[in-house]
């Protein structure tokens, strides 16, 4: 196959985005083992904590894990009433922050759901989703629940997903730049460009309500929870090769996260918006 593929498309677009998109992964990699010999150079984890095992495979989160850090210090700090070490508080942070996570993310075997990940890529996602359950439900969520949800609710995983490329698309950002422009970059990046400003739930929510006009526009046109689907390659076919070789999405496990997609959005069965989110989107054209 691999042979046929070559002798087809040697001289073709084809090959040559495959070409590109070799180039664009060697890029990731060159990038994260960079970014990964920084975070060490500033944390000096691997002396601290030999044993540590500090792995992502998303360029530009690095930073997220040093912010956290730099949190914990400031924490420190004000119980304490001076200034930490930095090694104290790397160390801290790795004890009682980074590994009791870690310990529940093991505990709940979340990383075999999710092939090609690392227990870091984890943490980081976990507390993200952490965070925005405490503003969805407007208090306290604690972490093991927050990874009950993340690895069962996946229905408002990705109703979120979505949103914040309807986001991206809305505010005219390539996709690929997702790992640049983070979420909680957008709102500064809108106010430099238009002189507005918005928070980062406010941002999401034009993503969100974005969708619910999409939603309402296939509905006129006659499309149904029918037509929300995927094709047979998806839900007969198994998986020939890698991680997950052997699954498949059985069409009875499709129609379950149907379910759990439209709760999460708050339509009914067939997918419709509800009255609050239609009048919402009326509100806009008056």
């Amino acid at each position: 196959m691999a042979q046929q593929f070559r002798e087809r498309f040697s001289d073709s677009p084809t090959r040559k985005l495959v070409n590109v998109l070799k180039k664009a992964a060697w890029v990731d990699n060159q990038i994260l083992q960079q970014e990964r010999q920084e975070f060490e150079a500033r944390t000096n984890l691997n002396e601290l904590r030999p044993e540590s095992q500090i792995n992502l495979t998303v360029p530009g989160l690095y930073n997220k894990l040093l912010e956290h850090i730099d949190v914990h210090r400031w924490y420190l700090g004000e119980v304490q009433g001076q200034e930490v070490p930095v090694g104290e508080a790397v160390s801290s942070w790795y004890d009682n922050i980074y590994l009791p996570l870690v310990g529940f993310i093991q505990e709940q075997d979340t990383l075999g759901k999710f092939p090609g990940r690392t227990e870091t890529d984890l943490y980081l996602w976990v507390l993200e989703y952490q965070r925005y359950l405490e503003r969805t439900f407007e208090g306290d969520v604690p972490v093991e629940v927050a990874i009950e949800y993340f690895t069962e609710g996946k229905g408002k995983e990705v109703a979120i997903m979505e949103d914040l490329m309807t986001l991206y698309d809305t505010l005219g950002l390539c996709k690929f730049s997702r790992h640049v422009y983070l979420a909680e970059g957008l709102p500064e990046l809108v106010e430099v460009v238009t002189g507005l400003k918005f928070s980062v739930d406010e941002l999401i929510h034009v993503g969100e309500r974005t969708n619910w006009i999409k939603k309402l526009i296939n509905l006129r046109e006659g499309l149904t929870r029918k037509d929300d689907t995927l094709p047979p390659r998806i839900t007969e076919d198994e998986i020939p090769d890698g991680p997950s070789k052997g699954n498949k999405t059985t069409k009875e496990e499709l129609e379950k996260m149907l379910d759990d997609y439209y709760a999460a959005r708050g339509w009914d069965y067939e997918g419709k918006p509800s009255e609050d989110q239609i009048k919402e989107v009326e509100d806009l054209f008056e």
